[in-house]
């Protein structure tokens, strides 16, 4: 959930107006300024509102929904609790993404492999670990290229995130 409070928040830390955010998330300057102008949550297309959010949280910002109790008072009191901040880690949400879509790329290859050969867990870690990995990668690309779809993320974002060093870096 994502409110027009929260965006109006979340441009305002980011000291950014509305055509930075245009450019950033993909969207109209007309589109930005008709979610904006909404009261409480925002109303569209989903593809449109993770494209906003995503350029949000891809500048460093974390969005924080209300508690479950909150989403039950009335209308007037019902956003207390929904925020805006910055994130301490900005790379966890990429880490959580990518770590979602190699879970569900593995589950999906294992169930489809599994029709296929009922007996696939009999022949050794090798041939599950070689099914697991062929066709993986650019199952793996499509699903985070939708999933970033209006950010600004890099693979070394998780590799910088997890510690891993590039090739050609110093130590």
């Amino acid at each position: 959930m994502l409110t027009s409070e929260q965006m109006r928040a979340a441009r305002s830390l980011l000291r950014w107006e509305q055509t930075e955010l245009a450019e950033n998330s993909g969207i109209s300057v007309e589109t930005i300024r008709r979610l904006e102008a909404m009261t409480g949550e925002l109303k569209g297309r989903y593809e449109t509102i993770q494209s906003v959010k995503n350029a949000f949280e891809s500048a460093g910002l974390e969005f924080i929904d209300p508690p479950e109790t909150v989403a039950t008072l009335n209308r007037k009191e019902r956003y207390r609790g929904s925020g805006v901040r910055f994130s301490p880690n900005p790379n966890e949400r990429y880490l959580r993404l990518v770590a979602n879509a190699v879970k569900s790329a593995t589950e999906l290859s294992l169930l489809l492999e599994i029709e296929r050969d009922p007996e696939i867990f009999k022949k050794g870690p090798h041939h599950v670990s070689g099914i697991l990995l062929r066709g993986y990668q650019a199952w793996l690309e499509d699903r985070l290229t939708a999933e970033f779809k209006g950010s600004a993320f890099k693979p070394s974002d998780i590799s910088d995130a997890v510690g891993f060093t590039h090739q050609g870096d110093e130590e």
